[in-house]
């Protein structure tokens, strides 16, 4: 259902950043304590810090609970998704949705003949929130080439992982003709990359294979 709702957005999945509130995978039956949560608050805080994000979607209790506390004064947007009638000035701004496992348990509980429907406006609801995360971001959004990708690298290599608000990521934004929400973005990606070198897809990153080649140029 995510990939169908990047789909109908016009969205590919390297322009949006996924991530988890734990950066591991439980085993089967686990249920995550506060304090597994907790560990990982200022890993989740920092890589949003770094993308700064215009909006972030929570799937799922657990997410929605985690970034209340992240971002106590972030405006809440309605779910399912409206349009906001005046601009957000405090981003992020939070959307809560049930996570897909629940939508398809909730879907599961319908009538048959209920059930496409139930699914198409979870869908197309995300849809909607997508496309609108993407307005008036200024720069219209274009795939990475290699050049970029290892001009991104070489100021990671350079700098460490850096945010949005850097003036190094700024100016190289605008050369890139890029926003520094994209640069540090990729940046981070670049960062989980050089953390498992070698490795594609990587084990506890969804970077792309693009920046793992750049990663590893160096052992090539």
């Amino acid at each position: 259902m995510l990939d169908r709702a990047l789909k109908e957005a016009g969205k590919r999945k390297d322009e949006v950043f996924t991530t988890n509130v734990v950066d591991w995978h439980p085993p089967s039956g686990y249920r995550l304590t506060q304090q597994d949560i907790d560990e990982e608050k200022p890993r989740l805080k920092g890589e949003l810090d770094a993308i700064q994000p215009k909006l972030v979607i929570c799937l799922g209790k657990i997410a929605a609970t985690t970034l209340r506390t992240l971002y106590p004064e972030a405006p809440e947007l309605p779910w399912p998704f409206t349009t906001p009638d005046k601009q957000i000035e405090k981003a992020p701004a939070l959307l809560f949705a049930l996570h897909p496992s629940a939508v398809l348990r909730q879907r599961n509980k319908l009538p048959q003949e209920e059930r496409k429907l139930y699914e198409r406006r979870y869908v197309s609801t995300l849809t909607r929130a997508l496309r609108w995360s993407f307005e008036n971001n200024g720069l219209t959004r274009q795939a990475w080439t290699e050049a970029d990708v290892i001009a991104v690298d070489d100021l990671y290599r350079q700098h460490g992982k850096l945010n949005a608000t850097h003036t190094e990521v700024q100016a190289l934004a605008r050369r890139l003709s890029r926003t520094p929400t994209a640069v540090a973005a990729e940046m981070n990606n670049l960062h989980h990359a050089h953390l498992e070198p070698g490795v594609y897809p990587g084990k506890h990153w969804r970077f792309s294979e693009l920046a793992r080649q750049v990663a590893d140029r160096d052992a090539r």
